[in-house]
C-alpha cells in the first residue's frame, strides 16, 4: 500500500488528467470535497485510499483481505497490512485503509514537499509544481 500511495501521489494530485474518455479528469477537484481550493492532509489521505481501495477490494464487498493487499506474499506489504488492520479481523475497511493513509509517511511527505507557503494546505498551483518537479510538466 505504501507504494501505491506513493504513486498514487504524484498521479492522482495534478490538476488535469487525461481519462479513457475525452474529457479531462479534475482529480484535484475530486480530493477537494469541500471546494476550497485546498488540500489538507486528511482530503489527500481519504482521497488516495479511496481510489486506491476501489481498486485493492476486488471482489467489492467493502473489505480488502491480505490476499487481495499482498497478492504476492511480500513480508513488508504483510507488514503493513497488519498495521493497517486495527481491529485485527483478518481484513481492512476503508475506514481502516483511510486511517492508514493518513499517517503514512508518504502524505506527510508530500505535504511537506508540495506545500510551499507552509499554511498546512496545498492549493492547486502547488500540487502542480510538485508534480512538475517529479515528473515534468502536468498535462
Amino acid at each position: 500500500m505504501k507504494r501505491i500511495l506513493s504513486l498514487g501521489i504524484l498521479v492522482v494530485l495534478t490538476s488535469a488528467c487525461s481519462t479513457m474518455t475525452t474529457q479531462p479528469r479534475d482529480r484535484f477537484a475530486e480530493a477537494d470535497p469541500d471546494h476550497d481550493g485546498t488540500l489538507t492532509q486528511k482530503e489527500v489521505a481519504t482521497y488516495l485510499a479511496s481510489t486506491m481501495f476501489d481498486h485493492i477490494d476486488r471482489n467489492h464487498d467493502g473489505k480488502v483481505t491480505m490476499e487481495e493487499w499482498n497478492p504476492s506474499n511480500n513480508a513488508h506489504d504483510k507488514k503493513v497490512f497488519l498495521t493497517a488492520d486495527t481491529d485485527h479481523d483478518g481484513s481492512v475497511d476503508l475506514k481502516e485503509a483511510i486511517a492508514y493513509a493518513e499517517k503514512s509517511g508518504q502524505v506527510k511527505k508530500f505535504m511537506k514537499e508540495a506545500d510551499k507557503d507552509h499554511d498546512g494546505t496545498v492549493s492547486r498551483a502547488e500540487a502542480a509544481a510538485y508534480y512538475g518537479s517529479k515528473e515534468g510538466d502536468p498535462r
